[in-house]
């Protein structure tokens, strides 16, 4: 293996899980650059002011203090597999934290440690390309949703063509996310972003 792929290989591992001097630099970048696509997706939700909310791949938490500082929501929950992720996020919504708004756990989406039927909205703004098994973890948050709760599923489109080419295709993303239970999928594009908002049924 040349040093060009091992660096390549290490940056998208940095990017599914970012530690260390490395990981810190892109959760701050990541949070500079992905807050306008996120805001985007948010016109395009449901979201109403008693809802409580879950975002999947939370990031330095940057959303999440927006949805906070705007009362977007009753309650946000986030969650990132990445301990750096999770000590930045804390340390900007501390004060949300402290007053029981926003929560916030270190887990993947594979294994999210939280009650079926718990969440109205849940985010996942450019990190479902990154998941072990994308089918596996959509079932699995269809049943963290309540009834007519949506899944947001927010991100740039070529990033979906270099990490998760099988669901390039729109419609055999909808196929997938229909199989796994969701009743109604909307998608939503703007230059190289799409949103798709999936709605679980009765």
């Amino acid at each position: 293996m040349n040093i060009q792929t091992r660096l390549m290989n290490y940056l998208i591992q940095q990017c599914r899980n970012p530690t260390g001097v490395v990981g810190n630099l892109m959760i701050t970048i990541w949070n500079k650059t992905f807050i306008g696509m996120a805001l985007w997706g948010l016109t395009n939700a449901h979201l109403q002011k008693t809802d409580i909310v879950l975002e999947i791949g939370s990031g330095g938490g940057t959303l999440i203090n927006y949805l906070a500082k705007n009362n977007y929501a009753k309650q946000i929950y986030g969650a990132d597999i990445s301990k750096a992720a999770i000590q930045k996020a804390t340390k900007l919504n501390k004060d949300f934290i402290g007053s029981n708004k926003v929560s916030l756990v270190q887990a993947e989406a594979e294994r999210l440690p939280f009650s079926k039927d718990m969440f109205h909205k849940i985010f996942a703004v450019q990190t479902h390309m990154y998941w072990t098994n994308l089918e596996s973890a959509s079932a699995k948050i269809l049943a963290l949703l309540t009834e007519n709760g949506e899944f947001n599923i927010i991100c740039e489109k070529d990033k979906i063509f270099y990490h998760l080419p099988q669901y390039v295709d729109k419609q055999t993303m909808t196929d997938m996310l229909k199989k796994v239970g969701f009743s109604e999928v909307d998608i939503f594009e703007t230059n190289n972003w799409i949103h798709y908002r999936c709605v679980k049924g009765k």
